[in-house]
This record gives C-alpha cells, structure tokens and sequence, in this order.
C-alpha cells in the first residue's frame, strides 16, 4: 500500500518493518528462530506474503497487519525434497501472476520447486525441476522470473551456462521444458515489459 518498507535482515533472522514518511521509523518486527536467515520475500496482495529462509532452508507465509505493520506466522515448510540431505540455500522466490503457486530456486538441491498456497496461505510443496548441478556452493541458478502472462518461467541456470525456458501449467503449477540457450554465467532474470 506504499505505507511501508518490509527489510530481511539475515543477519539478526529478523524481518523488520519500517513506515515510510519523510524518514523511515521502524515500527514493528518479526524474529525467526536463530539460523533461520530470511532472505527474499514476495507479496501477494496487501494482506499476505511469503518469504525464504536461507540457512534453514524453508519457506514461510505470513499475514501482514495493514493498520500496525505487525507480521503473524501462518505457516513454514521446507524448501527441500524429503529425500535430500546435503547442503542448500534458497535463493529467489517468485510468486505466479494468478497467486495460486509460489516458487523458489534451491541452490544445493540444484532445483525450481513449486508449492501450492490454499485459501488460508498453508503451503503445499507440488514438485521441482532439477538445475545443472553446482561445483561449489551457491553458484547454482540464482534467478529466475515469470513474463508478464504467467505462460513461461525463465531461470539463468549458472553452472549449466545457459537461460532455461519453462512453461507453467497454469492450473497445477507444473514446469515443462521448453528451450535453451547458450550463455556465460547468467545472474539474473528480469523481462522489460512495455
């Protein structure tokens, strides 16, 4: 609503809130258990956003008070497949245009994977689609970005040198291939929309 400034702070595990007037004062906060590290979040309408938890590996919801700028945990689920044991970092976190799906990029797991979001913001991981794997921490695919119809998902998958072209089943969420193309090292994904 423009009234506020929302800040990760992974440093303290913090998501801190600020109004925004002439100056920005904080005027509330919301602590995560220790190692937690919030990283990126997304709204997805005034009320609700969601967020990633990079050395605990999860993702969160939470309700947004529009009046005070108070943040309430609504739900928090790991990031990772069951099976998966070794070390991770989510990276980015995009919301789909019609709201039903959010996505994170797992660096480590070297996945896009997807989850559901119900009507009371409870998520639900659905499936991920396999990266090229990373040689050393952190290089995996650090961005990835929707056009402006939610049809395709484009991800700078950095290990692999290439920009990977999805389509998004707009219904289940689901990513299907599409294309590829050579590039050095992509970092990051943004579409200039006129």
């Amino acid at each position: 609503n423009g009234k506020y400034l929302l800040v990760c702070d992974k440093g303290t595990d913090t998501v801190l809130v600020y109004s925004v007037t002439e100056k920005l004062n904080l005027v509330n906060s919301y602590k995560f258990p220790d190692e937690s590290a919030p990283r990126h979040l997304v709204f997805a309408d005034n009320k609700h956003l969601y967020l990633n938890l990079e050395i605990s590996s999860e993702l969160a919801s939470m309700e947004f008070d529009t009046k005070t700028g108070g943040l309430t945990l609504l739900d928090k689920i790991s990031t990772l497949d069951n099976s998966y044991r070794g070390h991770n970092e989510p990276a980015e976190i995009r919301l789909h245009p019609n709201g039903r799906f959010i996505y994170v990029n797992n660096r480590g797991e070297d996945t896009i994977a997807w989850y559901s979001i119900d009507e009371k913001a409870k998520l639900t991981r659905i499936g991920a689609v396999k990266l090229a794997k990373s040689i050393h921490p952190g290089l995996a695919s650090r961005s990835f970005a929707f056009d402006s119809t939610g049809q395709y998902l484009v991800s700078a998958d950095r290990p692999d040198n290439k920009v990977k072209v999805y389509n998004v089943n707009a219904d289940t969420g689901v990513l299907d291939f599409v294309s590829d193309f050579t590039l050095p090292q992509p970092a990051f994904i943004v579409f200039a929309e006129n």
